[in-house]
Protein backbone atom coordinates (compact mmCIF):
# COMPACT_ATOMS: atom_id res chain seq x y z
CA UNK A 1 0.00 0.00 0.00
CA UNK A 2 1.31 3.57 -0.92
CA UNK A 3 1.61 6.11 1.15
CA UNK A 4 -1.55 8.23 -0.35
CA UNK A 5 -3.51 5.14 0.26
CA UNK A 6 -2.88 4.42 3.44
CA UNK A 7 -3.88 8.51 4.36
CA UNK A 8 -7.12 7.81 2.17
CA UNK A 9 -7.89 4.79 4.47
CA UNK A 10 -7.27 6.65 7.57
CA UNK A 11 -9.36 9.67 6.72
CA UNK A 12 -12.53 7.36 6.56
CA UNK A 13 -11.55 5.19 9.10
CA UNK A 14 -10.63 8.68 11.42
CA UNK A 15 -14.70 9.60 10.08
CA UNK A 16 -16.23 6.53 11.08
CA UNK A 17 -14.93 7.12 14.14
CA UNK A 18 -16.28 10.39 14.97
CA UNK A 19 -19.28 9.02 13.59
CA UNK A 20 -19.35 6.64 16.12
CA UNK A 21 -19.17 8.38 19.12
CA UNK A 22 -22.96 8.82 18.54
CA UNK A 23 -25.30 6.32 20.90
CA UNK A 24 -26.61 4.26 18.27
CA UNK A 25 -22.77 3.65 16.46
CA UNK A 26 -20.98 3.17 13.87
CA UNK A 27 -19.40 -0.13 14.40
CA UNK A 28 -16.41 -0.82 12.46
CA UNK A 29 -16.55 -3.48 9.30
CA UNK A 30 -14.95 -3.45 5.60
CA UNK A 31 -19.15 -2.79 4.96
CA UNK A 32 -18.93 1.02 6.45
CA UNK A 33 -15.28 1.52 4.99
CA UNK A 34 -16.90 0.95 1.48
CA UNK A 35 -19.98 3.06 2.08
CA UNK A 36 -17.77 6.06 3.19
CA UNK A 37 -15.88 5.78 -0.15
CA UNK A 38 -19.06 5.70 -2.01
CA UNK A 39 -20.72 8.74 -0.92
CA UNK A 40 -17.96 10.84 0.37
CA UNK A 41 -14.63 11.61 -1.72
CA UNK A 42 -11.42 11.96 0.11
CA UNK A 43 -11.15 15.40 0.26
CA UNK A 44 -14.77 15.59 1.98
CA UNK A 45 -13.67 12.72 4.19
CA UNK A 46 -10.70 14.79 5.55
CA UNK A 47 -12.74 17.53 5.92
CA UNK A 48 -15.59 16.09 8.44
CA UNK A 49 -12.89 14.43 10.05
CA UNK A 50 -12.28 17.64 11.61
CA UNK A 51 -15.59 17.39 12.95
CA UNK A 52 -15.58 15.81 17.00
CA UNK A 53 -18.95 13.98 16.91
CA UNK A 54 -22.21 13.85 15.49
CA UNK A 55 -24.84 16.25 15.90
CA UNK A 56 -23.52 17.70 18.84
CA UNK A 57 -20.53 19.34 17.60
CA UNK A 58 -21.90 22.15 15.31
CA UNK A 59 -19.22 23.75 13.58
CA UNK A 60 -19.37 26.98 10.79
CA UNK A 61 -16.48 26.59 7.98
CA UNK A 62 -14.27 29.45 9.54
CA UNK A 63 -13.94 27.37 12.38
CA UNK A 64 -13.38 24.11 10.14
CA UNK A 65 -10.85 25.84 8.66
CA UNK A 66 -8.82 26.89 11.75
CA UNK A 67 -9.44 22.89 12.95
CA UNK A 68 -7.75 21.52 9.72
CA UNK A 69 -5.79 24.98 7.81
CA UNK A 70 -7.51 24.43 5.06
CA UNK A 71 -8.83 27.51 3.00
CA UNK A 72 -11.63 29.16 4.17
CA UNK A 73 -13.74 29.13 0.52
CA UNK A 74 -12.66 25.27 0.07
CA UNK A 75 -14.06 24.55 3.27
CA UNK A 76 -16.95 26.43 2.43
CA UNK A 77 -18.10 24.77 -0.88
CA UNK A 78 -17.85 21.47 0.32
CA UNK A 79 -19.89 21.89 3.69
CA UNK A 80 -22.59 23.71 1.93
CA UNK A 81 -22.29 20.72 -1.05
CA UNK A 82 -22.86 17.94 1.08
CA UNK A 83 -25.63 19.92 3.09
CA UNK A 84 -27.27 20.38 -0.08
CA UNK A 85 -27.18 16.82 -0.64
CA UNK A 86 -28.48 15.68 2.92
CA UNK A 87 -25.22 14.28 3.82
CA UNK A 88 -25.24 16.51 6.71
CA UNK A 89 -27.11 19.26 8.39
CA UNK A 90 -26.95 22.90 8.42
CA UNK A 91 -28.14 25.36 10.51
CA UNK A 92 -29.16 28.77 8.75
CA UNK A 93 -28.62 30.47 5.30
CA UNK A 94 -25.32 31.82 5.16
CA UNK A 95 -22.44 30.05 3.62
CA UNK A 96 -19.81 31.13 5.62
CA UNK A 97 -21.25 31.51 9.03
CA UNK A 98 -23.64 29.11 9.16
CA UNK A 99 -23.59 25.97 11.92
CA UNK A 100 -22.88 22.22 9.99
CA UNK A 101 -23.09 19.07 11.92
CA UNK A 102 -22.22 15.48 10.51
CA UNK A 103 -24.92 13.12 10.78
CA UNK A 104 -24.40 9.29 12.62
CA UNK A 105 -25.24 6.30 10.42
CA UNK A 106 -28.95 5.94 11.67
CA UNK A 107 -30.74 7.87 12.12
CA UNK A 108 -29.05 9.80 9.79
CA UNK A 109 -26.67 8.82 6.64
CA UNK A 110 -28.78 5.94 5.69
CA UNK A 111 -32.02 7.73 5.58
CA UNK A 112 -30.74 11.13 3.71
CA UNK A 113 -28.73 8.80 1.16
CA UNK A 114 -32.09 6.59 0.66
CA UNK A 115 -34.74 9.26 0.89
CA UNK A 116 -32.41 11.74 -1.72
CA UNK A 117 -31.67 8.39 -3.83
CA UNK A 118 -32.38 10.59 -7.05
CA UNK A 119 -29.18 12.40 -6.75
CA UNK A 120 -27.29 9.05 -7.91
CA UNK A 121 -27.17 6.97 -10.73
CA UNK A 122 -28.89 3.78 -10.17
CA UNK A 123 -25.46 1.82 -10.76
CA UNK A 124 -24.47 3.42 -7.26
CA UNK A 125 -27.66 3.26 -5.52
CA UNK A 126 -27.75 -0.11 -6.40
CA UNK A 127 -24.57 -0.79 -4.42
CA UNK A 128 -25.18 1.29 -1.61
CA UNK A 129 -28.47 -0.58 -1.44
CA UNK A 130 -26.48 -3.79 -1.21
CA UNK A 131 -23.73 -2.49 1.66
CA UNK A 132 -26.04 -0.99 3.72
CA UNK A 133 -28.36 -3.87 3.52
CA UNK A 134 -25.57 -6.43 5.00
CA UNK A 135 -23.96 -3.32 7.35
CA UNK A 136 -27.56 -2.67 8.83
CA UNK A 137 -28.42 -6.72 9.35
CA UNK A 138 -24.90 -7.43 10.59
CA UNK A 139 -24.35 -4.93 12.66
CA UNK A 140 -26.73 -2.09 13.55
CA UNK A 141 -30.46 -3.84 14.08
CA UNK A 142 -28.73 -6.40 15.81
CA UNK A 143 -27.05 -4.33 18.23
CA UNK A 144 -29.93 -1.43 18.50
CA UNK A 145 -31.78 -3.14 21.14
CA UNK A 146 -29.20 -3.19 23.55
CA UNK A 147 -30.75 -0.50 25.76
CA UNK A 148 -32.81 -0.91 28.63
CA UNK A 149 -34.34 2.86 26.95
CA UNK A 150 -34.66 1.76 23.10
CA UNK A 151 -34.47 4.93 20.74
CA UNK A 152 -37.60 4.50 18.60
CA UNK A 153 -41.06 4.09 19.83
CA UNK A 154 -44.65 3.07 18.88
CA UNK A 155 -46.85 5.80 18.60
CA UNK A 156 -50.82 4.65 18.16
CA UNK A 157 -53.19 5.55 16.16
CA UNK A 158 -56.01 7.85 16.57
CA UNK A 159 -56.99 6.83 20.14
CA UNK A 160 -59.71 9.12 21.17
CA UNK A 161 -61.89 7.37 18.38
CA UNK A 162 -61.73 3.78 20.39
CA UNK A 163 -61.91 3.19 24.02
CA UNK A 164 -59.60 3.95 26.27
CA UNK A 165 -60.02 2.16 29.91
CA UNK A 166 -58.77 4.16 32.76
CA UNK A 167 -56.89 2.00 35.13
CA UNK A 168 -56.08 3.47 38.89
CA UNK A 169 -53.67 0.86 39.61
CA UNK A 170 -51.44 2.47 37.19
CA UNK A 171 -52.06 6.12 38.70
CA UNK A 172 -54.41 6.69 35.29
CA UNK A 173 -57.23 8.82 36.53
CA UNK A 174 -58.51 10.41 33.46
CA UNK A 175 -58.95 10.10 29.75
CA UNK A 176 -56.57 12.31 28.84
CA UNK A 177 -54.14 11.38 26.38
CA UNK A 178 -50.52 13.01 26.67
CA UNK A 179 -49.12 14.54 23.26
CA UNK A 180 -46.65 12.14 22.85
CA UNK A 181 -49.26 9.55 23.19
CA UNK A 182 -51.17 9.78 20.01
CA UNK A 183 -50.39 10.40 16.59
CA UNK A 184 -53.06 13.53 16.02
CA UNK A 185 -52.13 15.42 19.46
CA UNK A 186 -48.51 15.18 18.45
CA UNK A 187 -49.22 16.74 14.96
CA UNK A 188 -51.11 19.47 16.77
CA UNK A 189 -48.16 20.80 18.17
CA UNK A 190 -46.18 21.87 14.84
CA UNK A 191 -46.85 24.05 12.01
CA UNK A 192 -44.46 22.80 9.11
CA UNK A 193 -44.99 19.08 7.85
CA UNK A 194 -42.95 17.83 5.15
CA UNK A 195 -43.14 14.16 3.33
CA UNK A 196 -39.86 11.93 2.05
CA UNK A 197 -39.24 8.93 0.80
CA UNK A 198 -39.36 6.00 2.85
CA UNK A 199 -35.27 5.49 2.80
CA UNK A 200 -35.92 1.51 3.93
CA UNK A 201 -38.20 0.77 0.94
CA UNK A 202 -36.30 3.07 -1.50
CA UNK A 203 -33.50 0.64 -0.89
CA UNK A 204 -35.67 -2.63 -0.81
CA UNK A 205 -36.87 -1.34 -4.47
CA UNK A 206 -32.90 -1.43 -5.13
CA UNK A 207 -32.89 -4.90 -4.06
CA UNK A 208 -35.72 -6.20 -6.44
CA UNK A 209 -38.53 -6.02 -4.02
CA UNK A 210 -41.14 -4.17 -5.19
CA UNK A 211 -42.81 -2.33 -1.69
CA UNK A 212 -46.91 -2.99 -1.61
CA UNK A 213 -47.53 0.48 0.22
CA UNK A 214 -46.60 3.71 -1.22
CA UNK A 215 -43.12 5.08 -0.75
CA UNK A 216 -43.70 8.97 0.47
CA UNK A 217 -44.72 8.43 3.85
CA UNK A 218 -41.82 9.61 6.27
CA UNK A 219 -42.58 12.78 7.71
CA UNK A 220 -40.55 15.45 8.89
CA UNK A 221 -41.67 18.80 11.10
CA UNK A 222 -40.91 22.47 11.60
CA UNK A 223 -37.24 23.08 11.09
CA UNK A 224 -36.21 19.61 10.27
CA UNK A 225 -39.32 20.24 7.42
CA UNK A 226 -38.13 23.53 6.21
CA UNK A 227 -34.25 22.20 5.73
CA UNK A 228 -35.69 19.61 4.08
CA UNK A 229 -37.88 21.44 1.66
CA UNK A 230 -35.66 24.05 1.42
CA UNK A 231 -32.86 21.24 -0.45
CA UNK A 232 -35.48 19.57 -2.51
CA UNK A 233 -35.54 16.67 -0.44
CA UNK A 234 -38.60 16.71 1.53
CA UNK A 235 -42.61 18.19 -0.03
CA UNK A 236 -44.35 20.49 2.06
CA UNK A 237 -47.81 19.68 3.71
CA UNK A 238 -50.50 21.61 5.32
CA UNK A 239 -51.53 20.16 8.42
CA UNK A 240 -54.79 18.54 7.00
CA UNK A 241 -52.48 16.77 4.05
CA UNK A 242 -49.86 15.47 7.03
CA UNK A 243 -53.26 13.81 9.09
CA UNK A 244 -54.60 12.48 5.99
CA UNK A 245 -51.59 11.16 5.43
CA UNK A 246 -51.14 9.68 8.51
CA UNK A 247 -54.68 8.11 8.21
CA UNK A 248 -53.87 6.42 4.98
CA UNK A 249 -50.44 4.71 6.63
CA UNK A 250 -52.64 3.39 9.11
CA UNK A 251 -55.45 1.82 6.31
CA UNK A 252 -52.76 0.43 4.93
CA UNK A 253 -51.38 -1.59 7.87
CA UNK A 254 -48.31 1.18 7.95
CA UNK A 255 -46.72 1.56 11.59
CA UNK A 256 -45.94 5.05 12.86
CA UNK A 257 -42.17 5.22 14.76
CA UNK A 258 -40.70 7.99 16.00
CA UNK A 259 -38.11 9.28 18.63
CA UNK A 260 -38.68 8.04 22.41
CA UNK A 261 -39.10 11.85 23.46
CA UNK A 262 -41.58 13.55 23.99
CA UNK A 263 -41.39 16.13 20.89
CA UNK A 264 -39.99 14.20 18.14
CA UNK A 265 -39.19 16.21 14.76
CA UNK A 266 -39.89 13.27 12.51
CA UNK A 267 -42.80 10.30 12.42
CA UNK A 268 -41.82 6.94 10.19
CA UNK A 269 -45.04 4.94 8.98
CA UNK A 270 -42.69 1.67 8.73
CA UNK A 271 -43.61 -1.01 6.75
CA UNK A 272 -43.62 -4.60 8.59
CA UNK A 273 -41.24 -6.01 5.16
CA UNK A 274 -39.07 -3.43 4.84
CA UNK A 275 -38.68 -1.33 8.06
CA UNK A 276 -35.26 -1.77 9.80
CA UNK A 277 -36.91 -0.43 13.11
CA UNK A 278 -39.83 -3.54 13.02
CA UNK A 279 -37.12 -5.76 11.73
CA UNK A 280 -35.81 -5.90 15.29
CA UNK A 281 -39.54 -7.49 16.10
CA UNK A 282 -40.08 -9.31 12.69
CA UNK A 283 -36.31 -10.81 12.55
CA UNK A 284 -34.42 -10.25 15.42
CA UNK A 285 -37.07 -11.02 17.68
CA UNK A 286 -36.07 -8.02 20.09
CA UNK A 287 -38.98 -6.69 21.58
CA UNK A 288 -36.61 -4.60 23.96
CA UNK A 289 -35.32 -2.57 20.82
CA UNK A 290 -38.78 -0.67 20.46
CA UNK A 291 -40.57 1.33 22.81
CA UNK A 292 -44.10 0.21 23.18
CA UNK A 293 -47.38 2.90 23.08
CA UNK A 294 -48.66 2.99 26.88
CA UNK A 295 -51.99 0.99 24.62
CA UNK A 296 -52.45 -2.64 23.71
CA UNK A 297 -55.11 -4.33 21.23
CA UNK A 298 -58.05 -5.64 23.08
CA UNK A 299 -60.64 -7.64 21.90
CA UNK A 300 -64.44 -6.63 22.70
CA UNK A 301 -65.93 -9.96 22.86
CA UNK A 302 -69.60 -8.23 23.15
CA UNK A 303 -69.31 -7.63 19.12
CA UNK A 304 -69.32 -9.82 16.55
CA UNK A 305 -66.64 -10.27 14.22
CA UNK A 306 -66.88 -9.98 10.85
CA UNK A 307 -64.93 -12.45 9.73
CA UNK A 308 -62.42 -10.17 7.17
CA UNK A 309 -59.04 -11.26 8.56
CA UNK A 310 -58.07 -8.06 8.00
CA UNK A 311 -56.49 -7.77 11.52
CA UNK A 312 -54.59 -10.94 10.88
CA UNK A 313 -52.98 -9.87 7.63
CA UNK A 314 -51.76 -6.31 9.10
CA UNK A 315 -50.72 -6.83 12.43
CA UNK A 316 -47.00 -6.06 12.13
CA UNK A 317 -45.64 -8.74 14.65
CA UNK A 318 -48.41 -11.83 13.97
CA UNK A 319 -49.75 -10.81 17.56
CA UNK A 320 -53.55 -12.04 15.98
CA UNK A 321 -54.32 -14.98 15.11
CA UNK A 322 -57.66 -16.78 14.00
CA UNK A 323 -59.27 -19.86 15.81
CA UNK A 324 -61.92 -22.18 15.52
CA UNK A 325 -63.97 -22.55 19.06
CA UNK A 326 -65.73 -25.90 20.02
CA UNK A 327 -68.51 -26.53 17.55
CA UNK A 328 -66.87 -24.36 14.65
CA UNK A 329 -67.25 -21.27 15.46
CA UNK A 330 -65.03 -18.55 14.31
CA UNK A 331 -62.53 -16.25 16.69
CA UNK A 332 -59.78 -14.48 17.10
CA UNK A 333 -56.98 -14.43 19.28
CA UNK A 334 -54.64 -12.02 20.79
CA UNK A 335 -50.82 -12.56 22.11
CA UNK A 336 -50.45 -9.86 24.25
CA UNK A 337 -46.92 -10.58 24.60
CA UNK A 338 -46.46 -9.89 21.00
CA UNK A 339 -48.82 -6.08 20.44
CA UNK A 340 -46.76 -3.38 20.54
CA UNK A 341 -49.88 -0.96 20.49
CA UNK A 342 -49.55 0.49 16.94
CA UNK A 343 -53.48 0.12 16.53
CA UNK A 344 -53.49 -0.61 13.20
CA UNK A 345 -55.81 -3.71 13.68
CA UNK A 346 -58.28 -1.10 15.64
CA UNK A 347 -58.07 1.18 12.62
CA UNK A 348 -58.83 -1.52 10.11
CA UNK A 349 -61.52 -3.65 12.24
CA UNK A 350 -64.93 -2.69 10.28
CA UNK A 351 -66.83 -4.42 13.36
CA UNK A 352 -65.03 -1.85 15.69
CA UNK A 353 -63.96 -5.01 17.76
CA UNK A 354 -60.59 -4.49 18.30
CA UNK A 355 -60.01 -1.26 20.67
CA UNK A 356 -57.22 -0.31 22.20
CA UNK A 357 -56.83 -0.15 26.11
CA UNK A 358 -54.23 1.78 28.21
CA UNK A 359 -52.28 -0.19 29.84
CA UNK A 360 -48.96 1.96 30.81
CA UNK A 361 -48.32 5.05 31.82
CA UNK A 362 -44.70 5.43 30.67
CA UNK A 363 -43.36 8.97 30.38
CA UNK A 364 -40.73 9.45 27.54
CA UNK A 365 -37.81 12.18 28.44
CA UNK A 366 -38.43 15.25 27.22
CA UNK A 367 -36.43 16.02 24.05
CA UNK A 368 -34.38 14.59 21.56
CA UNK A 369 -30.72 15.06 22.52
CA UNK A 370 -31.87 13.36 26.39
CA UNK A 371 -33.96 10.24 24.20
CA UNK A 372 -30.18 9.92 22.78
CA UNK A 373 -28.22 10.44 25.82
CA UNK A 374 -29.96 7.89 27.74
CA UNK A 375 -30.02 5.49 25.21
CA UNK A 376 -26.31 5.81 25.44
CA UNK A 377 -26.16 5.85 29.05
CA UNK A 378 -28.84 2.50 29.21
CA UNK A 379 -26.72 0.82 26.38
CA UNK A 380 -25.77 -2.82 27.74
CA UNK A 381 -27.24 -2.45 31.12
CA UNK A 382 -28.84 -5.60 32.02
CA UNK A 383 -28.83 -6.91 28.22
CA UNK A 384 -26.38 -9.02 26.89
CA UNK A 385 -23.59 -8.07 24.91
Amino acid sequence: MTQDQSLKMDYYELLRQRMDKWPTRTPKSIGIMKILKEIFTEEEAEILSYFEAPIMDQASPIEIAQRSGKPVEKVIEILNSLAERGLMFKLGKSRKRAKFMIWPTVIGIFEFVFSNAKIYSDEKIKRLARLFDKYLNRYIIPTAWASNYPFPRVLPSKTSEKLIIVNEDLGIVSQKILAFEEVEELINQYTAFSTMPCSCKVKATHLGYTPKTAIDVCMTFDMVAEYFIENGMGKRLSKEEALELLITCEKNGLVHCTLNAQKPDFICNCDKEHCGILKMLTKFHRMGGLALSNFRAKIDQSIECAECYRCVDLCPTHAIFPSIEEGGKFNLELKNDLCIGCGVCSTNCSSKRLILEKVENKIPVESIPEAYQKYGEERYKNKLN
